[in-house]
């Protein structure tokens, strides 16, 4: 598993809630600011919410991330503006997998913790996720999560399809994931 706190200072890492090891951003992207969230967020929020990076440069930003070409991924980018320009507007913007539009992200609010993710294939040695400004405000990301799906069949992606998630439902669980 590849694991993103987006924002986090350089070769900082730190063990989750859920005792995923986390990196920094700083070896994926070569663009971009980090800010830390220090006030404006629930006392709950996973610690991948308290960081962000934030692009006010160019239209479009990157992130280069290594995987191994032919398997399967799933690519999960996590989002929570916090607030960290005192602008008090949730910006809207869109996020490409590489030159495919994944999603356009627009937040209600600026504690709203939102996530998106896509099953893709890896059809090179790295796996490009981008952040397009729509000039509708200064595009962020809190995190990337990348883990492989080998051995997992009935996941129809390849070269030429992904899926993005829907929905994601627990139907017998008892109690809180």
């Amino acid at each position: 598993f590849l694991n993103i706190d987006c924002g986090l200072p350089a070769n900082a890492t730190y063990r989750s809630e859920t005792t995923l090891e986390y990196v920094s951003d700083s070896k994926f992207t070569s663009n971009g600011f980090e800010k830390q969230l220090d006030s404006g967020i629930p006392n709950d929020a996973p610690t991948i919410y308290r960081t962000l990076r934030y692009f006010p440069r160019y239209k479009r930003n990157c992130y280069s991330l290594p995987v191994t070409q032919g398997t399967n991924y799933l690519v999960r980018a996590s989002f929570m503006y916090g607030n960290y320009d005192g602008a008090n507007t949730a910006p809207s913007f869109d996020l490409y997998l590489g030159v495919d539009l994944w999603d356009t992200v627009k937040l209600d609010n600026a504690t709203h913790m939102y996530w998106t993710e896509m099953l893709s294939s890896a059809t090179t040695a790295t796996m490009s996720v981008c952040l397009v400004n729509t000039s509708m405000g200064v595009p962020f990301i809190s995190g990337l999560e990348l883990r492989p799906l080998s051995g997992i069949n009935g996941y129809k992606v390849n070269a030429t399809s992904s899926l993005v998630t829907f929905q994601r439902v627990d139907v017998g669980g008892t109690a809180s994931v």
